[in-house]
């Protein structure tokens, strides 16, 4: 109301404290909005739901989710689809959260500038989302920080634990059991408490529940991307 000047004329200095209390304000729910889903997690992914899915659609909305940071950072997220169908028989909550959250580790962990390409096609009765980035002056490639965070955490029978515990440090629950000594997986310690890491073990989390795999690739000109593969699931309920 008061960016709008309803009540009368700001002065540039009163506009713009308005505009950082909206600002802020925006980002606060943002993140609320994320913590909730956070807290329900494992209510949404289990049991699986299929139905049939527009990925493009779900590609979209992810996008415009992620578009006040990736405007942040001058990158820009780029969709496309094959030509041919594009429904398919998935869960349209874990293709969403999972491609989320990885989208936001790689913006997150990447230069400013540059865009992010994500492209989605059937192979073998399965969905395969590819995901590069190109960068005007750094190149193609998804950025080394991804790819060495992706490395470190591995897939290890630890992540389940580590997950579990980010998620209860981030939705602040207590009722977590303490790990045990074999638990004690710290890949590297700058990536342990982050929000990134968070987000890959999320999405890599996600992706594997649906039995699926999410591959770093690394490609001849030794520039690397991102592969998920989702197995499609059995015929969706009508309608």
């Amino acid at each position: 109301m008061l960016s709008r000047e309803i009540y009368g004329t700001l002065t540039p200095k009163q506009r713009e404290y308005a505009d950082i209390v909206h600002t802020s304000s925006q980002n606060l729910l943002k993140i609320s909005s994320e913590m909730l889903e956070l807290s329900g997690l494992d209510a949404r992914i289990q049991p699986l739901h299929p139905t049939s899915v527009d990925v493009d659609m779900v590609g979209q909305h992810v996008q415009q989710m992620l578009a006040p940071i990736s405007e942040q950072k001058s990158q820009e997220i780029r969709l496309t689809v094959e030509p041919g169908s594009r429904l398919w028989t998935l869960d349209r909550d874990v293709v969403r959260h999972s491609l989320y959250h990885l989208l936001f580790s790689i913006i997150q962990l990447s230069k400013e500038g540059g865009t992010i390409r994500v492209h989605s096609a059937e192979r073998d009765s399965t969905l395969n989302i590819s995901i590069r980035m190109t960068h005007p002056w750094l190149g193609d490639g998804i950025s080394n920080r991804v790819a060495t965070l992706h490395k470190s955490l591995g897939n290890t029978k630890t992540e389940a634990a580590m997950l579990s515990r980010l998620l209860a440090r981030a939705t602040g629950r207590s009722d977590t059991p303490a790990a045990s000594p074999s638990q004690n997986f710290q890949p590297q310690s700058e990536f342990l408490q982050s929000r990134e890491t968070l987000s890959l073990l999320l999405s890599r989390h996600l992706i594997e529940r649906h039995g699926g795999t999410l591959t770093l690739l690394e490609d001849a000109e030794s520039t690397y991307r991102f592969l998920i593969t989702l197995p499609f699931l059995g015929t969706a309920p009508a309608a």
